[in-house]
């Protein structure tokens, strides 16, 4: 009997036509991400070929494969939790391409023989605050945990490590303390994740380079997501509609109507979010540019000995700057400079609000 052979490919897949949406519901004009596929559009199966460059696979590779259908866990969910690439994970189970690392090879053992793998952070503290220390940390435990991973301890908080008893204990160097525990615990660990900015945190280098140095898998935080999903198109868009407060099952909100006609309901902070409220619907007045300043921030400081700087943070995260100078220090005053930075940027303003309108009321026009 001939011997098959099988390698894993990847499919388009039949549920939204490799798109990786679907719709919420029949009829419904919202999107979701695909369950089938997870969003990827694709789809991973076994396909048999009449050859393969096959070396046979070694008991590990075999108890894989096994483990793996025993469990009924997918190739694209183990190829996260290992980090390493499907194709790869195809080729150690069919006993193609390189030989396993030892680095591989810990890995699958611990997983198929019942072991919870470990990860542990590395992430930049200096400069960040507690609640985007807290913040970094959560996001990261979340996407190590969706992966299946155990995430171990690296950040020590209780009163061992106070630095009052750390003093006591002897300890000089804080910071090298804490590096070498944190080390020890990554001693534990089979995975070593690197959160964003760890390239710029002298503790974070440290700890790669032993990671790398020591074969560790190691993972990065992606950067927030750029890339549309397969035949996609990232727009923009600005939209003109009425609307007015109104409150849905006890929540505040307001009830929109579109210029089509169309009627919908929204959160009162999601509707806040995206839209401003102006006075017309063909043009700008005073009052809407100086609503618009007085929901955004200004900021007033003297540079030097006779120059004023103005920064405007807008609602929308935009900065706009202005600076004024007198000739002589003596006849300084930043009140008055201050102002005639203002009233240059509230110009700018003008013409900043009213491309939005424009672009509202008019659309885009294609060029033909």
């Amino acid at each position: 009997m001939a011997d098959k052979y099988y390698v894993f490919v990847d499919s388009r897949c039949h549920i939204c036509n490799g798109s990786g949406w679907v719709q919420v519901a029949p009829n419904c004009r919202g999107v979701k991400s695909c369950d089938y596929c997870h969003g990827t559009g694709l789809v991973g199966e076994y396909k048999e070929v009449s050859k393969i460059d096959y070396h046979g696979p070694c008991a590990l590779a075999w108890r894989l494969r096994k483990t793996r259908e025993a469990r009924r866990v997918g190739m694209d969910a183990l190829s996260k939790l290992f980090g390493m690439s499907v194709v790869r994970l195809s080729d150690i189970e069919l006993g193609r391409g390189e030989e396993m690392t030892s680095s591989e090879r810990n890995i699958i053992a611990y997983w198929i023989y019942g072991g919870k793998m470990k990860a542990m952070l590395s992430q930049p503290m200096a400069g960040k605050s507690d609640d985007e220390i807290v913040a970094t940390r959560e996001r990261a435990i979340k996407t190590l945990e969706g992966m299946g991973y155990e995430v171990v301890n690296t950040l020590f908080t209780d009163e061992w490590y106070a630095p009052e008893n750390m003093k006591e204990r002897g300890v000089e160097n804080i910071p090298l303390c804490f590096l070498a525990k944190s080390l020890e615990n990554m001693s534990k660990c089979h995975v070593a994740y690197f959160c964003r900015g760890w390239e710029q945190a002298r503790g974070c280098r440290i700890e790669h380079e032993a990671a790398k140095a020591y074969g560790m898998k190691i993972m990065y935080e992606e950067e927030p997501e750029t890339q549309t999903k397969s035949g996609f198109q990232i727009y923009i868009g600005v939209k003109r509609l009425i609307a007015e407060p109104q409150e849905k099952d006890g929540k505040p909100g307001y009830h929109v109507v579109y210029e089509d006609g169309y009627e919908s309901w929204s959160p009162k902070d999601v509707f806040e979010r995206a839209y401003f409220p102006i006075t017309r619907p063909d043009k700008l007045v005073e009052e809407d540019i100086k609503h618009f300043i007085d929901a955004g921030s200004i900021a007033v400081n003297t540079f030097g000995a006779k120059t004023t700087v103005v920064g405007f943070t807008a609602p929308t995260g935009f900065i706009e700057m202005e600076a004024s100078s007198c000739v002589d220090p003596a006849n300084y005053d930043q009140e008055l400079g201050g102002k005639i930075c203002l009233d240059k940027i509230t110009d700018r303003l003008w013409n900043h609000l009213g491309f939005v309108l424009q672009w509202a009321d008019q659309g885009l026009k294609k060029r033909s």
